[in-house]
């Protein structure tokens, strides 16, 4: 019986020739670019899921402070009565009750704009009425530059009034200031309004109101209720 045959060697599969250093710093380059991109990607998608979520809140029903960031009508959404009081960060603002839903506040629809505003009682009467007149003439500034598209605007001169009203059962008179923006058919009345409120007893604050609205949708009623809703 003759020996088993010597099994033939198996050719050992060729070497394959190290990558040049060019290759290998391009393929890490290719790779960090990838990761990179990947990152930036998964930023993007970060962020506009934040600017979706942010532009689906600012649909949404919200509590507005109405500090008048634009010369807005006054008009209040079906359903829903007159204001109230709300602190908020030490400041006092007003906002819009729903009649149904304790609690929820939307923002206004119309041509009335409320800013309730409190001052230290050594601050002058003088200082108060400055500062309450000049915020809201500004606005009136820049919502007059912005209509005329003029780089600068000169107010004329307002009609100057009074108006009586009612603050926790006590009458008050408010200031009244009537604006004419514009010529022509393009011309728009805005009524400012500003009252200072009767001192509560043992209160340390002055607290003043101040209002901006156009003469014919200027809403005594709602003004009223939010009035009623102070204590």
């Amino acid at each position: 019986m003759s020996p088993d045959p010597t099994p033939a060697p198996v050719p050992s599969a060729p070497q394959r020739p190290p990558d040049p250093p060019e290759r290998g710093v391009l393929l890490q380059a290719l790779t960090c670019f990838g990761c990179l991109g990947l990152i930036l990607g998964v930023l993007g998608l970060m962020a506009l899921g934040v600017r979706s979520n942010d532009q689906a809140t600012r649909t949404e029903p919200a509590q507005v402070e109405q500090t008048l960031q634009a010369i807005v009508a006054c008009q209040l959404p079906s359903g829903y009565r007159g204001f109230r009081a709300l602190e908020r960060g030490g400041r006092k603002v007003a906002t819009i009750t729903p009649h149904t839903h304790s609690g929820l506040e939307v923002p206004l629809t119309g041509r009335l704009t409320l800013s309730l505003w409190t001052f230290a009682p050594e601050t002058s009467r003088e200082a108060r009425r400055e500062e309450l007149e000049g915020y809201w003439l500004e606005k009136l500034r820049d919502h007059a530059r912005k209509t005329s598209r003029r780089p600068q605007v000169t107010l004329p001169e307002p009609a100057r009034g009074t108006l009586a009203l009612e603050v926790r059962g006590q009458p008050l008179e408010a200031r009244t200031l009537r604006y004419t923006l514009g010529e022509g058919e393009t011309s728009e009345e805005v009524l400012l309004l500003f009252a200072h409120f009767p001192r509560t007893a043992g209160g340390s604050e002055e607290i003043a109101l101040s209002a901006a609205a156009s003469p014919e949708h200027f809403d005594r009623a709602a003004l009223d209720a939010f009035l009623a809703s102070l204590r």
